[in-house]
This record gives C-alpha cells, sequence and structure tokens, in this order.
C-alpha cells in the first residue's frame, strides 16, 4: 500500500469543510491522522488500483473536473454539480 512510502516527522496539515452554512451554529470536529500525512506524495509508479488517486502521503483525491484541483491534474472522478457554499456562510 502507497501510504506506508511516505512517513515523515513533520505535522500534517489539517483542514476540515463546515457541516452546515449556519454561522450562528458553528461547528466542531476531530480529524486523527497518522503522522506524515497530506505531506509530499511518494515517488513511485502507477500500477493501477487506487494509485492514480494518490494525491499526497496518505491521501487519496477523487476531484470533480471544475475544481482547482483536477487543473492541478488530480483524477476527475466526481460527477453531477459543483455546489459551492462560499456564498451561503
Amino acid at each position: 500500500m502507497a501510504s506506508r512510502l511516505c512517513w515523515k516527522s513533520t505535522p500534517p496539515p489539517c483542514t476540515t469543510p463546515p457541516c452546515h452554512t449556519d454561522p450562528a451554529n458553528g461547528f466542531k470536529v476531530l480529524v486523527a491522522l497518522p503522522k506524515g500525512t497530506n505531506t509530499d506524495k511518494p515517488n513511485m509508479p502507477i500500477k493501477g488500483g487506487d494509485d492514480a488517486y494518490l494525491w499526497a502521503c496518505n491521501k487519496w483525491l477523487l476531484a470533480h473536473p471544475d475544481s482547482a484541483e483536477a487543473a492541478q491534474g488530480a483524477v476527475a472522478a466526481l460527477t453531477g454539480e459543483n455546489i459551492d457554499i462560499e456564498k451561503d456562510l
């Protein structure tokens, strides 16, 4: 598995999308990730399976074709309307 190839000693950045769009209620979330997650993607050949979705260490990403990630080379595998909630916050 690719995630075993990329352990590093740097802390991972962590971002989490909101659960709803009501700023008066706020939200709480806890995300626990293995050390090294979201650091540099390991240099390895794509042999099939989920390998093409590996975006960073321990991070597999499926993007919408209209997203910034797809423009940067992420696999555009999501379909349907690309909903943006920024204006609702």
